[in-house]
């Protein structure tokens, strides 16, 4: 990559974010001021990712220029467009329209709802990338793509969706760089995407003052403000799922081509973001027949064929391609014989601790609306469409995927729509009883309610920040010292071998995370060997401070001695005797 300049990988994610603002604008020309940002969110970086994968798609090497050339292009195209029909695509207000006129308890809850959104930021731009998944799968193979220039071709991760990696891919080229910090700014942005939509799905269903509970709601999920800025893409997936709710909602009520359009995009840019989001093909499938049968007649066909169209044009050509190149559509990565299938994992919001206590809240409102579906005779419009939206996508979750509730953030927007209700229909009934209608007009029940709030909010904030005693003792610290606490020992290791071990050498490892810390060798993480040819075409072996070299390897190999050691890890040649 060329010469380390990251204060423009950070202009390039800011840019990254808004950049299609004038087309969210041409295609909702009267929406709300928050739709038109959600939508400027998602297509603005669901475009860029997909200008990457057509470079990459036509054979020529992804370069941050020449993927922000065509990006500026196609902004710029917007603009003049949107210039000429400026007086016609004027944007319409959120209800209540001044923030001023809302009660307390509202701006409370955007009070918090904003705090929490800052906090996750700073924790996405101020530590680097250190979980897991989102070191492993994300940023490497964004690392990958920057490095080469190419998609990646394999059967297993290399197949995941890549919205987020192509992305930090010219991140990492603008920056000249590995700037976690920079690329970091993408899955927040779009974790903090997920509560806007929740707000947009409940106001379309209800109201707006059910969607700022929803939006609330997960606000006040500590597990949610604990993942928020991790990289991983389960909460950028739920964003665009749940914007497909919400454009799918606004297709049926107005009939616009527009909104036919934006569903199936919505829906295609969740199945670019993760796998799992194909379970959109059977519920959007459900929701047609069910609408059929509701209605007793067939949707406008042109807008169904628009619809298809998008979904396969965004969501489709990565799938399609690994059909094609790697003969696989979904990767076989999901540790499926570890799913849990007991009553416990039947309700994951009650048992799980992160979920508590808004995991109550979420469990009735499920109840809740499952009730009212039946009730309804499956006539109600908003119990029916939330359920299709959650219940396969949870059913899915629990025969394959349920060692993990983590999983469950795909639909954490639905779920917390269903919650909402639940929330609003108990303030109604309580408002007909005086003693709580009038609470808010004395002083000390505005000072209830306002502690009541900032009390819930409390645990999700403080989640919300990765270690804050390194932060509080040293808030300035340097790009190494926050690598070495969000590494530990792996990461003075990384640093050596990428100092003193031979540019190409090939290193076997148990260490999962180490292979994104070593540049221009290459780390393979693999299982434990139990024989000498297993280290065949490997130079070194590293071992992890719990390892325990086995008698066998004194016997094959020349020293037993570590070439270097950090803190428990081991790097030992592979030199034969």
């Amino acid at each position: 990559m060329p010469s380390s300049t990251p204060v423009i990988g950070f202009v390039l994610a800011a840019l990254s974010l808004v950049f299609m603002a004038p087309y969210a604008r041409l295609l909702l020309p009267a929406a709300p001021r928050s739709l038109f940002i959600a939508a400027t969110l998602a297509l603005s970086t669901g475009t860029l990712s997909l200008v990457v994968l057509w470079i990459g798609l036509l054979g020529i090497p992804i370069d941050w220029r020449l993927a922000t050339l065509i990006s500026a292009v196609i902004s710029a195209i917007g603009w003049v467009i949107w210039w000429r029909r400026r007086p016609t695509v004027a944007g319409g207000d959120d209800k209540p329209f001044k923030l001023r006129d809302l009660p307390l308890p509202a701006q409370v809850s955007l009070l918090i709802i904003a705090i929490l959104a800052v906090l996750i930021l700073f924790n996405a731009v101020y530590w680097p990338f250190a979980i897991d998944d989102a070191v492993t799968i994300y940023a490497f193979w964004g690392k990958q793509i920057a490095l080469t220039g190419k998609l990646p071709t394999g059967t297993l991760y290399e197949a995941y969706p890549q919205l987020v990696q192509t992305i930090y891919a010219v991140i990492f080229q603008a920056s000249g760089q590995i700037n976690e910090y920079a690329s970091a700014l993408i899955p927040a942005a779009l974790s903090i995407g997920a509560m806007l939509a929740a707000y947009l799905l409940g106001g379309q269903l209800s109201s707006w003052s059910v969607g700022l509970i929803a939006a609330l709601l997960i606000a006040f999920t500590p597990a949610y403000a604990n993942w928020a800025s991790s990289g991983y893409v389960d909460l950028p997936m739920s964003f665009f799922y749940a914007m497909t709710a919400v454009f799918l909602i606004r297709w049926e009520r107005d009939q616009r081509w527009q909104d036919a359009m934006l569903t199936g995009i919505m829906a295609g840019l969740a199945m670019w973001t993760k796998n799992s989001a194909l379970i959109l093909l059977p519920v959007l499938g459900l929701w047609s027949m069910y609408q059929v049968w509701r209605q007793r007649r067939l949707p406008n066909l042109r807008h169904v064929a628009l619809f298809t169209v998008a979904l396969l044009v965004v969501g489709g050509i990565w799938y399609i391609r690994n059909l094609l190149v790697v003969g696989v559509i979904v990767p076989p990565t999901g540790w499926t014989d570890k799913a849990i299938h007991t009553v416990a994992t039947l309700l994951p919001y009650l048992t799980d601790r992160p979920h508590f206590p808004i995991g109550i809240v979420l469990t009735v409102g499920l109840l809740f609306t499952l009730w009212r579906l039946i009730s309804s005779r499956a006539q109600e419009y908003a119990a029916a469409l939330l359920m299709i939206f959650y219940v396969p996508f949870f059913a899915a979750w629990w025969w394959l995927a349920s060692y993990d509730v983590r999983f469950l953030f795909g639909v954490l927007p639905i779920v917390a729509v269903i919650g909402a209700y639940a929330v609003a229909m108990l303030l109604r009934w309580l408002n007909r009883f005086t003693w709580f209608s009038s609470v808010h007009q004395y002083p000390a029940g505005r000072a209830v309610i306002v502690v009541g709030l900032l009390a819930l909010a409390v645990l999700p904030m403080f989640t919300a920040v990765d270690f804050k005693t390194e932060l509080i003792r040293s808030p300035m610290l340097s790009d190494e010292e926050k690598h070495r606490i969000a590494y530990g020992a792996r990461y003075d290791m990384a640093q050596w071998i990428n100092a003193n071990v031979p540019r190409g050498s090939v290193i076997w490892s148990q260490d999962l995370l180490l292979p994104f810390l070593v540049d221009d060798r290459r780390v393979v993480g693999g299982g434990w060997p139990t024989s000498p040819e297993q280290f065949a075409g490997y130079d070194y072996w590293l071992l992890s401070p719990s390892d325990v070299l086995p008698a066998w390897f004194e016997g094959a190999f020349a020293s037993t001695q570590p070439l270097h050691e950090s803190a428990g890890y081991r790097l030992y040649p592979l030199i034969r005797r």
